[in-house]
């Protein structure tokens, strides 16, 4: 487990239109905004490559729609899936910072993962796999069986600034800059 700073280039996440509890993107933004961010907790992300082909293969032959899919993750240059860490994410996005994360380098670290969320360093981490290979593969179910696609945060960043689903000052942060 290592302790890294990514772009929201580099990060996988489902493809979705909102972002989740208004509340907790407007604390974390707020943060980021007075450049708090690295008092946070990390984000958690796991190499794209944990994902099992043979699995990846199986729900592709599947169909009803997802080739779009398999061939956007196949080619996406993003290296990582955002295990957890939506809104923090984001808001690191929507203030032009690096998303400072903690990559989940073997199974065992899930383990270390939830001993940090017990003594309180991490908030959260929803999951029950053991292994990375589960979770990517569960990340990757959770997208089929929702029928959503992927993007990186940055594509996601810039869809919820134009489709109207930001509030107006975190949009105008975003889009004027640094």
């Amino acid at each position: 487990m290592k302790e890294i700073t990514l772009q929201p280039e580099q990060i996988i996440v489902p493809g979705e239109y909102n972002y989740g509890k208004k509340s907790i993107l407007q604390i974390y933004f707020r943060i980021f905004d007075m450049e708090h961010g690295k008092d946070l907790p990390p984000s958690i992300v796991i190499w794209k490559d944990n994902i099992n082909s043979s699995y990846l293969n199986d729900a592709f032959s599947r169909g009803q729609g997802q080739e779009e899919f398999y061939q956007k993750l196949i080619e996406s240059k993003a290296e990582y899936l955002l295990l957890d860490g939506n809104h923090k994410s984001i808001a690191a996005t929507l203030c032009h910072s690096p998303i400072h994360s903690l990559e989940l380098e073997k199974s065992s670290d899930i383990a270390k993962v939830i001993k940090m969320v017990e003594n309180g360093e991490l908030f959260n981490f929803p999951h029950d796999e053991t292994t990375l290979v589960e979770l990517a593969n569960g990340f990757i179910y959770n997208i089929f069986s929702t029928g959503r696609t992927i993007m990186t945060v940055k594509e996601r960043v810039d869809l919820l600034a134009s489709n109207g689903h930001l509030p107006q000052y975190m949009k105008e942060r975003y889009l004027k800059g640094k």
